[in-house]
C-alpha cells in the first residue's frame, strides 16, 4: 500500500540536473569531459546526454570521444569560434 505524503519532497542527492555543468559546457569553448571526473556513465550514454542538451537548448554540438572521456562543442551564433579537434 503507498504512503501518502503532505507535500512533494525535494531531491538532497542525485540532481542530475545540478550534476553537469551545463552552463559552462554551451559556452562555444572545446571542453573535454573526463570519464569518471566530469560523468560517470558510459561515454555513448553521456554523449546522448549532450545532444538531448543541446535539442532542448535548440544549439548544436559536435563530439568526439577522446582516450579519457568526450570532447564537446557546443555551437552557438559565433561559427568562427569551431576549432579542429585533433585527438
Amino acid at each position: 500500500m503507498s504512503n501518502k505524503l503532505d507535500s512533494f519532497p525535494t531531491r538532497t542527492q542525485g540532481d542530475r540536473r545540478r550534476r553537469y555543468n551545463w552552463k559552462e559546457w554551451t559556452d562555444g569553448e572545446v571542453h573535454e569531459l573526463i570519464n569518471p571526473d566530469d560523468f560517470e556513465v558510459p561515454v555513448e550514454s553521456m554523449r546522448a546526454m549532450v545532444y538531448r542538451h543541446a535539442t532542448n537548448m535548440n544549439l548544436l554540438v559536435r563530439t568526439c570521444k577522446t582516450k579519457t572521456g568526450l570532447a564537446i562543442q557546443f555551437i552557438n551564433d559565433e561559427p568562427e569560434k569551431l576549432v579542429d579537434i585533433e585527438w
